[in-house]
């Protein structure tokens, strides 16, 4: 395991307590898991002190994005660095690691200097033996911000993406996560005031990917919809924890997870809605669904509740089936081959989740899931 020693350029005195704090967390983390999931325990990467901050492409500066090295953040007086690390709630081992050891990130800040009259579009590509922190902040009221973040390469190291969206900001962030090794990817959000955030992640490609995602709402009026899709071929692996947290009353979370597996790929999807004492007038709706194009291939689908309120409406749902045969049949009977047929339906399944995204989002999104799609059936 990593040496205690790891920092970034500049870390303040305080800073030392949090990488201990997380250290500690992951050194006692209960290592029990469902059979249905990963091996939980592989062999961490030992990494050396004093990594490289990572720096965001230029073309975000150019778009008037704040593109910050930690040094940068913790000087930077227009934020309060200590109290966004404070709001963070892990909760799988691997975010514990990162937030102790992680020797590269920066922090991104959107403000009303931002253009966001197109999409803000970016690729990052992970480095083995690298762990990142990224922390991205929408200030207040800043609205309309599209985003959508390639993720590339090697995160056997692990990736630590937090947003924190002040109140009345809205935003839609897509990831896009094609990475060609294991992976561990952690994504949490934090809501403001009323406060709107639209997520989204596409697992398009990995070896084996681990993925802890977690939405709070802290302020009452806050709204998340997370909308997922998952595509797995050859041996691939996707192992996807999730929850929206709803800490307050008077808040919307929706979110549905949709995952097509050919070959011999699998996946598992254990989502909750957490729903706290104080939550009254929650609205949440949870669903998950997996579509099998081959008997290799396997999927689990677990729904959640977890409601300490008696004044919300929570609701989920799940399925796991092989595809259609009746539909395949119909659309054969119309003289179109199986395996346009296939692509017709696959398409169908998980388009009908990137259709709910933003307007300056969607038709990227989609012609982005058309590719993959052609290219995983032909």
């Amino acid at each position: 395991m990593g040496s205690s020693t790891l920092s970034v350029t500049g870390e303040p005195k305080w800073f030392s307590g949090y990488r201990q704090k997380n250290k500690t967390g992951f050194e006692s983390f209960s290592t029990a898991k469902k059979p249905y999931f990963f091996s939980p325990k592989k062999k961490w990467v030992d990494f050396s002190p004093g990594g490289s901050d990572a720096r965001a492409p230029v073309e975000l500066e150019k778009k008037g994005v704040r593109v910050l090295s930690w040094e940068q953040a913790f000087n930077d007086k227009s934020l309060d660095v200590k109290s966004l690390l404070e709001k963070e709630s892990p909760q799988a081992e691997f975010e514990w690691f990162v937030n102790a050891f992680f020797n590269a990130g920066f922090v991104l800040v959107i403000d009303n200097k931002t253009d966001v009259s197109a999409p803000l579009e970016w690729t990052f590509s992970g480095k083995k033996d690298v762990a990142y922190k990224v922390l991205i902040v929408v200030k207040e009221s800043v609205s309309g911000v599209a985003w959508i973040e390639h993720l590339k390469g090697n995160f056997e190291g692990g990736y630590f993406q937090s947003i924190v969206l002040e109140d009345n900001a809205n935003a839609s962030f897509v990831r896009l996560f094609d990475v060609n090794a294991d992976g561990f990817v952690s994504l949490q959000s934090f809501i403001g005031k009323d406060a709107s955030l639209s997520p989204s992640n596409g697992f398009l490609n990995a070896r084996e990917l681990k993925c802890s995602v977690a939405n709070h709402l802290t302020n009452s009026g806050g709204k998340v919809s997370q909308r997922d899709v998952c595509f797995g071929s050859g041996k691939a692996g996707f192992d996807v924890l999730f929850s929206n947290n709803h800490r307050v009353g008077n808040c919307f979370s929706r979110c549905v997870f949709k995952g097509v597996f050919l070959d011999a790929s699998n996946a598992a999807f254990d989502g909750m809605i957490r729903i706290f004492p104080n939550a009254q007038q929650s609205d949440a709706l949870l669903e998950c669904h997996g579509m099998l194009l081959s008997k290799s291939a396997t999927a689990n689908m677990i729904p959640g509740l977890e409601i300490l309120a008696d004044d919300v409406k929570a609701t989920h749902s799940a399925s796991v089936a092989h595809v259609d045969e009746d539909a395949i049949f119909y659309l054969e009977s119309k003289g179109i081959p199986r395996q346009e047929c296939e692509k017709m339906i696959v398409s169908g399944f998980l388009e009908s989740v990137a259709n709910e995204l933003s307007p300056l989002l969607r038709e990227r999104v989609l012609g982005l899931l058309e590719e993959k799609i052609a290219a995983r059936l032909e």
